[in-house]
This record gives structure tokens, C-alpha cells and sequence, in this order.
């Protein structure tokens, strides 16, 4: 008998290993072909594969931290691509709807965006009628010390023009 050491009993176990994701990894491949055949993902879910890919991805990285894991960056790193093509071909109609989505929606942010920014230029001016109509008020009793008749028409805000008839009673 034979008698194998530890390195070559873990080369061994690791290619099977391999061999066996190798086979896992491709087990979508007639799914990929459906959804390629017929331009459409029909509702097959993109979860399982982005699991998948996240899994790959972290036994990459493991396989960075540890030395001679060729083993594992090869079946790895195989699994990563083949997931990111599942994933494209999934995503092209997933990225098809949020694009639609995004667009169905660009009216309601844009309101919103706008509503922000007139609630901010509310804040930032209203207090500037009042300097304003302080500074007419001036003007109109500079005016009237001349003999100047002066006429102030004021559109908008009914609580300036409620100040104006106040200063000026006798203009009604």
C-alpha cells in the first residue's frame, strides 16, 4: 500500500474539489441559455447568483491572504467570471426596469428637488418685503416734504399691502 502524505492527500482532495465546483458553477449554463435564446430573464431571480459571486469573491480573497492557493484562485476565479456573465444577462432585464423606473420617477424628484429649493428661497426672502416697503415708505415722505404726489401700486402679499394702508390712511 501506498502511503501518500499530507500534501499530496490535500492536492488530491483540493482538485476534486475544484472539479466539483467546476461542475456547480455550470450548473446554470442551460438557464443562461434560456435567458439568452429568449431575450427576457422571466422571472428567474438574480439572488442566488450574486450569493454565488459574493462567495467567489471572498474565497479569492482568502486564497490572497494564504500562500500557494493556486487551487483555489483557479476554481475561484473561474466561478467569479462565470457569475458576473450570469449576472449580466440577468441584469440586462432587471436594468431595463430601473431604468423605466428611474425615468417614471424623474418627474416626482425633480418636483421634490424644486419644492426644496423654493421652501429654502421662502426662508432666504421673506423677511425682504419688509425692507422694501420701509424703503418706499421713505421715499413717499421724502416725496410728499417736496410736493411731490407719489402713487405706489404693490402686487402680491396682502400683508404689505395691509402695512402700506397703515402708513398711509388716507390713500384708501
Amino acid at each position: 500500500m501506498v502511503q501518500l502524505s499530507v500534501h499530496d492527500l490535500s492536492f488530491m482532495f483540493g482538485l476534486l474539489g475544484n472539479i466539483v465546483s467546476f461542475i456547480v458553477f455550470l450548473a446554470p449554463v442551460p438557464t443562461f441559455y434560456k435567458i439568452y435564446k429568449r431575450n427576457s430573464s422571466e422571472g428567474f431571480q438574480a439572488i442566488p447568483y450574486l450569493v454565488a459571486l459574493f462567495s467567489a469573491g471572498l474565497l479569492l480573497y482568502y486564497a490572497y491572504l494564504k500562500k500557494n492557493a493556486y487551487l483555489i484562485v483557479s476554481i475561484n476565479g473561474f466561478g467569479c467570471v462565470i457569475e458576473l456573465a450570469s449576472k449580466s444577462q440577468i441584469f440586462t432585464g432587471w436594468l431595463m426596469l430601473l431604468i423605466v423606473g428611474a425615468l417614471g420617477m424623474l418627474p416626482n424628484v425633480l418636483g421634490f428637488l424644486f419644492g426644496v429649493v423654493q421652501m429654502l428661497l421662502y426662508f432666504v426672502y421673506k423677511d425682504s418685503d419688509k425692507e422694501d416697503i420701509n424703503e418706499i415708505l421713505d421715499l413717499k415722505k421724502v416725496a410728499k416734504s417736496k410736493g411731490v404726489e407719489v402713487s405706489v401700486k404693490i402686487e402680491g402679499d396682502s400683508k404689505a399691502l395691509h402695512s402700506m394702508e397703515k402708513a398711509f390712511p388716507e390713500s384708501k
